[in-house]
């Protein structure tokens, strides 16, 4: 289905206490349908009509979306390719439905205009003769200056203009807009309703340079198709943290160290429960389009390497494609030394699967080499009896001078490779194309590094000092990219990039009055990096993806003797149709169960045959006595969920069964997930990788999969609470005791954090304290067990 949206998102709600914005998303509820009627007259005979009895906020949208329609013709009349378009709409008719709940304004979506109805009354039109009654306020006059803009791009969009080029129309109409009719607009854009956090405003501004956006002119195209891309990338996601008070301090005045304290205050409330809900919507974005998610924490290294995976693309083969590699391999028969190039390169125009342009690129650049490399060894052998005849001008046994007789020939084949990888290329850019990556640049709120994040998603250079090449990839990739606070996108993460360079440092040592500088790796922060924030988190990502596989055999149940040789695509859209969801979510819980009591067969049969490990998954839960006996009972209940139901009870089940569909059911119909990958990117040993971060992420991946299946994860956080507690209370003894508080007095001010923060901190980085805390704390755990008291 195609959906083309007017790039303005309506506003489900505003967290004040962290002045985050949630915009809708999803489809409305259609409440009326209509039309818009463009006679042989498009501008005498224009009419938007509604279909039998509407409410009165779908006649009012009906009446201004035809003033838009008026203020539109009458605002572009003189227009160079006005007439054009007037020529293109005369005679035709489009469909539209009025909806409430929409997350969009205007979209056109399949040839029918898509509006949305419930936003007028708020707006305050009381009728759809609101024309006729009482002037209108600044706010009405705006909206009906966003309606122009957003029926400008309905209508280019329906005659067949791209997303980009129908918004940089729509930022010449509003260019022309006067300075009181752009405050109008922006007065409701900002008003709370109707954009989700002011994307849209922003974007206007920025585009035509308003000293307000704090933004300054800059080359017109390239500009304007960076904002282009920065609004399409910003409005898949509700960002945790208010933008424009973040904007307004990197634009501000003070000093560097100040800017970034403050914007780390900024950064550190952020609104968790919004970022969790954009892990969640992208990673099934992301899925469902057969992309990679890719997760790598914050470093120079990171972003550029995100900008180059944002920018990939894979290309689908076409027939044209084998000729193409027939005539490489007819011209590399003629030449031995092209084989083994024109051989890759065919190799790959040959496949069935999709292809990454950079693979077929860079196949084309060394035949391109080879080719050219062929031709200098031809040329210099050619010559070779012309510079002989040089050498023996005295010779008189020497014949007469002949001229190269074989250069045109060697030139003529060597551009002929040439031009065959020109047409190689023609196709590669005329192929069908997806984008292969969605990255995420995750930073914690930091005192240091979250200045880095908000530059990001405001499209500011992070690093400097970036060559040119990289930074247009953020203009042509941008809106893949997103710089989140949160380490849980490694949770749904396809590919983990770490690059171990973050923990290592430079120290300067002053030994007899000599500085001298040495290179270390901080062992100990990188180990709590991984088994704190890192393992747990992975661990549920390797667990989300056996359940994808559990639900993938399920299908696969469901579907048996219904849906037969369809690939994994076209069964999800039939049960889809079909609406078993709830059926997929219950089988996969009955299949889960069977994993867990076989689970050592499993991997028995991985290890012994050598199988992948869905396919040794397969061969146990599908064979197994308990999915026989649900098939039976499914045939004589006709109810998957009750015989499954059934068939755990009567097994001991002792889960919440219909807690643990709920569970399932919004996964149900997801693409089976691959398992995720690590890449460690370090100049230090292989025993770097091997001997540390393996170890530290499979230690702490068990423990959190034995408190998983235990039900340990309450007691374990409670007693962490504990002591947490008790290191809090006896560091702040120590510390008050050594007599320097003012330390800690000093964190608070300067950093402007918490006493608590301030006291974890001082502990973190002084031994001594740690020293004096670890020997109290030992006593007193001594005293309470001789008393009997020990928690």
């Amino acid at each position: 289905m195609n959906n083309d949206n007017f790039p303005l998102r309506i506003v489900e709600r505003l967290n004040t206490a962290s002045g985050a914005w949630r915009g809708r998303r999803g489809a409305g509820t259609v409440v009326a349908k209509g039309m818009y009627r463009f006679g042989r007259n498009a501008l005498a005979e224009l009419q938007v009509s509604v279909f039998d009895d509407a409410d009165r906020s779908v006649a009012i949208t009906a009446e201004l979306c035809q003033n838009a329609l008026e203020l539109m013709f009458a605002r572009l009349n003189g227009n160079p390719s006005f007439s054009d378009m007037l020529e293109k709409l005369a005679g035709r008719e489009l469909a539209v439905v009025f909806v409430e709940g929409h997350e969009h304004l205007l979209e056109l979506d399949s040839d029918t205009a898509v509006i949305a109805c419930d936003l007028a009354i708020p707006l305050g039109y009381a009728d759809a003769n609101y024309r006729d009654t009482a002037p209108r306020t600044e706010v009405q006059q705006g909206f009906e200056y966003l309606l122009v803009l957003a029926h400008y791009h309905l209508v280019l969009r329906w005659q067949g203009w791209t997303e980009r080029q129908a918004l940089g129309k729509v930022i010449e109409l509003y260019a022309s807009f006067a300075k009181a009719e752009r405050a109008c607009l922006h007065s409701v854009l900002e008003g709370g309703i109707l954009d989700s956090g002011n994307l849209f405003s922003l974007f206007l501004k920025r585009a035509v340079f308003d000293p307000s956006a704090g933004i300054e002119n800059r080359h017109q195209p390239a500009w304007l198709d960076q904002q282009m891309t920065w609004l399409l990338g910003q409005d898949r996601v509700d960002l945790p943290y208010p933008r424009q008070a973040a904007v307004n301090i990197l634009h501000g005045e003070a000093d560097v160290d100040e800017q970034r304290s403050r914007l780390y205050h900024l950064l550190r409330g952020y609104d968790r429960p919004l970022e969790h809900g954009n892990i969640e919507r992208i990673a099934t974005e992301v899925c469902v389009a057969r992309q990679q998610l890719i997760f790598g924490r914050m470093s120079r290294a990171f972003h550029n390497q995100a900008t180059l995976f944002a920018n990939a693309v894979l290309l689908t083969p076409s027939p044209a494609w084998r000729q193409l590699a027939a005539e490489l391999s007819s011209l590399a028969a003629a030449a031995p030394e092209l084989q083994a190039g024109a051989g890759a390169l065919a190799l790959l125009l040959n496949s069935s699967v999709e292809i990454p342009l950079t693979t077929l690129e860079g196949a084309c650049e060394r035949f391109e080499d080879a080719v050219l490399d062929e031709q200098k060894q031809a040329l210099s052998n050619a010559l070779v009896p012309s510079r002989a005849r040089i050498e023996n001008f005295n010779d008189p046994l020497a014949g007469p001078f002949e001229a190269v007789a074989e250069h045109e020939a060697i030139m003529a084949r060597a551009g002929q490779g040439l031009r065959l990888v020109d047409c190689i290329r023609r196709e590669l850019l005329g192929a069908t194309k997806r984008h292969a990556a969605y990255v995420v640049i995750s930073q914690r709120p930091s005192p240091t590094g979250s200045h880095l994040l908000i530059k990001i998603n405001e499209f500011q250079d992070p690093y400097s000092g970036k060559a040119e090449n990289l930074r247009k990839l953020v203009r042509l990739a941008g809106d893949r990219i997103y710089s989140s606070p949160d380490y849980g996108w490694l949770s749904v993460a396809d590919h983990w990039i770490e690059a171990i360079p973050l923990f290592i440092k430079e120290e300067v040592l002053v030994q007899e009055g000599q500085e001298s500088t040495r290179t270390v790796i901080d062992i100990g922060g990188m180990e709590v990096s991984f088994r704190e924030e890192m393992a747990d988190l992975w661990a549920g990502n390797l667990h989300r993806v056996l359940e994808s596989e559990w639900l993938c055999l399920a299908r696969e149940c469901v579907a048996a003797g219904k849906f037969t040789d369809l690939d994994e695509d076209a069964l999800r859209q039939c049960l889809h149709e079909a609406s078993a969801a709830d059926d997929i979510a219950a089988v996969g819980v009955l299949l889960g169960e069977i994993y867990r009591r076989q689970i050592v067969q499993i991997q028995q049969l991985i290890e012994a045959e050598e199988l992948e490990p869905f396919d040794a998954l397969r061969q146990i839960l599908l064979g197994g006595d308990l999915l026989r006996r649900l098939e039976g009972r499914q045939l004589a209940t006709g109810s998957w969920t009750a015989s499954a139901r059934e068939i755990l009870q009567d097994n001991g089940y002792s889960k919440d069964f219909d807690r643990e569909i709920s569970r399932l059911k919004p996964e149900a119909l997801k693409p089976r997930r691959a398992l995720p990958t690590l890449h460690v990117l370090t100049t230090q040993s292989a025993g770097m990788t091997e001997g540390y971060i393996r170890t530290w992420l499979e230690e702490s991946m068990a423990l959190f999969n034995i408190a998983e299946d235990l039900g340990l994860h309450e007691p374990i956080a409670e007693r962490e609470a504990f002591f947490t507690a008790r290191i809090l209370g006896l560091g702040e003894k120590v510390i008050r005791e050594l007599g320097i508080w003012i330390e800690v007095e000093a964190l608070c001010a300067d950093e402007q954090i918490s006493q608590t923060a301030a006291v974890l901190r001082l502990i973190n980085r002084n031994r001594l304290i740690q020293d004096e805390l670890s020997c109290l704390g030992a006593l007193l755990e001594f005293d309470e067990t001789q008393q009997g008291r020990k928690k």
